[in-house]
C-alpha cells in the first residue's frame, strides 16, 4: 500500500501576525474542530461528547466551533439539530493563515477525534496537531492517530483518548479545562513543548512512525 502525506509546512502559528475574525463566542470557552467533514475524522463523536457536556453534565460554558467542509456536513448538522444542542456552531472553511492564527490562539482547546473508518483507512501524521500546538492550543486527540502519543503529552499539551469514545472526549474537555484554569497548562507552556517536538525539525522520524502505524493496520 502507498501512504501519502502532506509535508508539514513549518508554519508556527504562535509567531505570525493574527487577523481577527468575529466567529468565536464571547464569554464562552471556545473548543475547536478544524478540518474536513469525512468519516475518518470522527466528528460525530465530538457531537456526542458535547451532547454529554450540555445535557448530562450541564456545562453551558463550552462552545464547540466546527470549522470546515465535506460530504458529511448535512448529516452532522441534522445530528446536532435532532439532539437539540445549542453549544455547537458550524462555520465555513478558513484558509487564510493569519485568520487561522487568530482562531487557534484564541480558542480554549482543540479536538482531533480521528477514527479508523469503515474501509480501514486511518490518519498517520496529523499536520493540524502541529499547527494547534504551535499556537499554544492544547489538543485532545484519539488513539487512532498514528503519532498522537508522540506529539501529545498528558498534562502538558493535551490528552489522548480512546477512539470513538464520546465519554472520554467529554471527560478530557473538563479535565483540560481544570488544568488551564489552574495554570498547569498555559499557552506558553504548550508552545514551549511544541518547540521540543522532534517532528517539528525532523519530519523523517515522525513520517516513519506514521508509515509503520499504517503498515501494521494493513
Amino acid at each position: 500500500k502507498i501512504f501519502v502525506t502532506n509535508e508539514y509546512t513549518g508554519v508556527n502559528y504562535g509567531k505570525i501576525e493574527k487577523k481577527e475574525i468575529n466567529i468565536l463566542s464571547k464569554g464562552k470557552k471556545n473548543i475547536l474542530y478544524f478540518g474536513r467533514f469525512i468519516e475518518v475524522k470522527g466528528i460525530e463523536y465530538i457531537v456526542d461528547a458535547f451532547r454529554i457536556l450540555e445535557q448530562e453534565k450541564r456545562r453551558t460554558d463550552f462552545v464547540l466551533n466546527i470549522i470546515g467542509y465535506g460530504p458529511l456536513e448535512t448529516i452532522l448538522k441534522e445530528k446536532v439539530k435532532k439532539s437539540n444542542l445549542h453549544s455547537i456552531k458550524f462555520h465555513k472553511p478558513i484558509f487564510d493563515i493569519n485568520v487561522k492564527a487568530y482562531i487557534f490562539s484564541n480558542s480554549h482547546i482543540a479536538i482531533v477525534p480521528s477514527v479508523i473508518d469503515s474501509k480501514g483507512n486511518a490518519e498517520g501524521g496529523p499536520i493540524i496537531v502541529f499547527e494547534f500546538l504551535s499556537a499554544g492550543l492544547p489538543v485532545i486527540a484519539s488513539s487512532a492517530l498514528g503519532c498522537s502519543k508522540k506529539l501529545i503529552k498528558d498534562q502538558l499539551t493535551g490528552k489522548v483518548v480512546k477512539m470513538k469514545s464520546a465519554e472520554e472526549i467529554a471527560d478530557a474537555v473538563i479535565e483540560l479545562d481544570k488544568m488551564i484554569n489552574s495554570h498547569i497548562i498555559t499557552k506558553q507552556s504548550v508552545m514551549n513543548e511544541f518547540d521540543k517536538l522532534p517532528g517539528y525539525n525532523n519530519q523523517f522520524n515522525i513520517l516513519k512512525e506514521a508509515i509503520d502505524y499504517v503498515v501494521k493496520r494493513s
